[in-house]
């Protein structure tokens, strides 16, 4: 899955609202005529956006190296060099979906993430060729993590502000479309009984 880019988060959310329509029109017309609030409810549940979201705490920290294109090193003038990157993973909880969809609202990146069913790897470049870090260079490195993990909060926000948005109206959308649907039956037998 990759990180906000996998779909649009108002493409997202149309994918509810039509299924949402879709379900309504199949429906059985006196299960129209007839419908009960707890029906409705029913369908609230079942399209709701589920927006809970949060990025706990880190399971694991490491460090490696790895060669990486134009990267500051003073070690080597060569294209390629060999500098530490440090890898976090960060337990995830709720819907992770919500990570894939690229919000209204978007804060670009330049880092590598990675998703995972439960957690989220980042990997932090350095320019640092020593894996002996002192403590000022593993200081930058953590405010570089915290940076990453604040865009990614950022952007996940986002994208909960525009999928609530579209909860906070589905009850009133549900009502509107059975009521459309619920006159067009009624209409539909009126006509029906003035042919008899």
């Amino acid at each position: 899955m990759a990180l906000f880019n996998e779909i649009l988060t108002e493409d997202y959310i149309r994918g509810f609202a039509n299924g949402l329509r879709k379900e309504i029109n199949s429906l059985d017309e006196d299960d129209i005529i007839n419908y009960k609030p707890a029906f409705v409810e029913k369908l609230i549940e079942k399209y709701k956006i589920d927006t809970t979201f949060s990025i706990d705490k880190i399971i694991k920290a490491d460090f490696r190296t790895a060669k990486l294109e134009n990267s500051i090193s003073t070690s080597t003038q060569s294209g390629k060099v060999e500098v530490i990157v440090v890898d976090y993973v960060y337990n995830i909880s709720g819907n992770s979906t919500l990570l894939s969809l690229k919000p209204s609202i978007y804060s670009n990146y330049l880092f590598d993430v990675r998703i995972f069913d439960n957690a989220i790897k980042i990997t932090v470049d350095t320019d640092y060729d020593d894996p002996n870090l002192n403590d000022q260079q593993l200081n930058i490195i953590k405010r570089k993590r915290d940076s990453i993990i604040g865009v990614i909060k950022d952007n996940v926000n986002n994208v909960i502000k525009d999928c609530e948005a579209f909860n906070k109206v589905i009850e009133e959308e549900i009502l509107n479309l059975i009521e459309i649907r619920k006159n067009a039956i009624i209409q539909h037998r009126d006509i029906k009984n003035k042919l008899i």
